[in-house]
């Protein structure tokens, strides 16, 4: 019989704690169905990155709900929609809200964005046109020492447009222009504009007009060049029987070769400030020569006086072309006519001559209707003298007179 009633009471025993188990698993289901509350949603916020200091949230939830919020690590406090920040430092921000309901919150929503109100530095042009430029075309290159930005362009005033470098500016009106660019960083930041003027000129000046030039056919070795243009400040550039153009001014000269009677032609065209060319004006002429190759005609005048006996007295020679061209002479001689007084001063024995250097080698220029007067050129004078003579009396010969002649050779 006993052990009947021990089995009995075992038996019971499991049997409640088997109860208080079943009781203890309800109790924990009860907790776990307590009811959630669904997260707010941001309806409303600042931009990333933000150009401003102050942000404003507007965010909503279920029906009853109460909200809590933080900024940047703080602590969730109550707060409503819309919920507003100012004086907010640069760099980067957080804001974080829960939705509460019955002592309940609610999974946490946040947004991170960066505040940035400092301007990029303005940018720098590293190419494009500047002072006066004879292109209706312009390109400009450029750039910012901040990463990242965009830029605005707008020349001569008008509206900035987006723009990225290089950008190039065709079809340009003739004068003045200018170029402002700006640097915009991520958060709309615009930087101060640079700018950069430069002035169109792509009009070429007139042709310039010959005013003074030689005569067609010309005798003349030198010639003499001028001209006018209508356009000021301009320079000049000459080219000679179609050769390279080269820089000139007006008047201008040239020796042309009179090696035979060749055809000759100078050209003279404008440039102005900004490199445009003229069309060129041309000049063709011929040299002829005026004159034989020998016996060209030229006159040489002269004299000295007081002539002592045995002294060398310098005889001024003046050599004078009457020819519109130069004249080149290589001979030049003086000769005495014999005295006329009879039992006078006889020339032969009594006068010596001595006679210049102009010869094939020392040869004398002298210019169209000019003169020369020695020495020049490294032409001396010629000289003479009254011989002292030991055994012969010579007062016969004071005051007499002796008549000087000049004879010479010239070419052109």
């Amino acid at each position: 019989m006993k052990p009947a009633k021990a089995t009995r009471h075992s038996a019971l025993v499991l049997f409640g704690v088997f109860i208080a188990l079943i009781a203890g698993f309800a109790g924990v289901q009860s907790a776990a169905s307590k009811p959630s509350v669904s997260a707010p949603t941001i309806t409303s916020k600042p931009a990333d990155p933000s150009p401003s200091t102050s942000a404003a949230f507007a965010f909503s939830g279920p029906n009853g709900v109460t909200y809590k919020c933080g900024l940047d690590g703080s602590a969730l406090t109550a707060c409503a929609s819309p919920k507003s920040y100012t004086a907010l430092a640069q760099g980067p921000h957080t804001f974080r809200v829960v939705a509460t309901q019955g002592g309940t919150d609610s999974a946490e929503v946040a947004y991170s964005w960066r505040v940035d109100t400092i301007a990029p530095p303005p940018p720098t042009f590293s190419s494009g046109p500047s002072g006066l430029v004879n292109s209706t075309t312009a390109t400009f290159s450029f750039s910012d020492v901040e990463a990242g930005v965009a830029f605005r362009c707008a020349i001569d005033a008008k509206t900035p447009v987006a723009c990225t470098s290089p950008v190039t500016y065709a079809s340009l009106s003739q004068g003045v222009h200018t170029i402002a660019v700006s640097a915009v960083d991520a958060a709309g930041n615009a930087s101060a504009p640079t700018t950069r003027s430069w002035s169109v000129d792509s009009v070429a000046p007139p042709a310039p007009a010959i005013t003074t030039k030689p005569t067609d056919p010309t005798s003349n070795a030198t010639n003499t060049f001028a001209w006018t243009t209508a356009e000021s400040g301009v320079a000049f550039q000459c080219s000679l029987e179609n050769g390279a153009w080269a820089s000139c001014t007006t008047p201008y000269t040239w020796v042309i070769d009179t090696t035979n009677n060749q055809q000759h032609q100078l050209a003279v065209r404008s440039v102005d400030s900004a490199g445009n060319v003229s069309p060129g004006t041309y000049y063709t002429f011929k040299y002829q020569k005026g004159l034989p190759d020998s016996g060209v005609p030229f006159t040489i005048s002269g004299g000295t006086s007081g002539l002592t006996l045995g002294l060398w007295r310098t005889i001024n020679v003046t050599i004078t072309n009457p020819n519109n061209v130069t004249i080149f002479v290589s001979s030049l001689t003086v000769s005495i006519a014999a005295d006329s007084t009879p039992a006078g001063c006889l020339t032969a024995p009594n006068v010596e001559l001595e006679q210049s250097n102009v010869s094939g080698s020392v040869i004398v220029t002298v210019p169209p209707n000019g003169s020369l007067t020695l020495p020049a050129q490294g032409a001396t004078n010629p000289r003479i003298r009254l011989k002292n003579l030991p055994t012969v009396n010579q007062d016969v010969c004071k005051g007499k007179s002796f008549t000087l002649s000049y004879a010479g050779t010239a070419n052109n």
